[in-house]
């Protein structure tokens, strides 16, 4: 199925690249805020505690392409197989280069995830790739 149509039922796969992209959104939303120099718990204690401007945009930029991603899942757009890829294998080497930890840790799980997903015949199928 490479179209989504209200009266189509959106592929399982398509629907888990969406939802983890979102998370992607949501952890590159709250990165942004807490190298702007929000205070948020729990992450303020890994960074330096104050506000790093061209990280923050960064994050931004992630924030976005991962809203790309979702939404190109969510209608089960073709381009939306190469975004993924692109988005999520990027996102991976971004946290494991340099490594910063747990948090590193759960970007490069959610990443993998991801990839895991969209090279998976299921994934593939989902997005019209042979």
């Amino acid at each position: 199925m490479a179209t989504h149509t209200p009266s189509s039922t959106r592929p399982p796969a398509a629907t888990a690249v969406a939802v983890l992209a979102l998370l992607g959104v949501v952890g590159s939303a709250v990165m942004m805020l807490a190298h702007l120099g929000l205070g948020i718990p729990v992450i303020e204690d890994l960074g330096p505690g104050r506000m790093i401007l061209p990280v923050a945009i960064g994050f931004a930029v992630g924030a976005l392409l991962y809203a790309v991603v979702a939404a190109g899942a969510l209608v089960v757009a073709r381009w939306a197989w190469w975004a993924g890829l692109v988005v999520n294998g990027l996102a991976f080497l971004s946290a494991a280069f340099p490594f910063r930890g747990w948090i590193s840790a759960v970007v490069m799980a959610v990443s993998a995830a991801a990839l895991v997903v969209l090279l998976t015949p299921a994934g593939r199928e989902a997005f019209g790739r042979p």
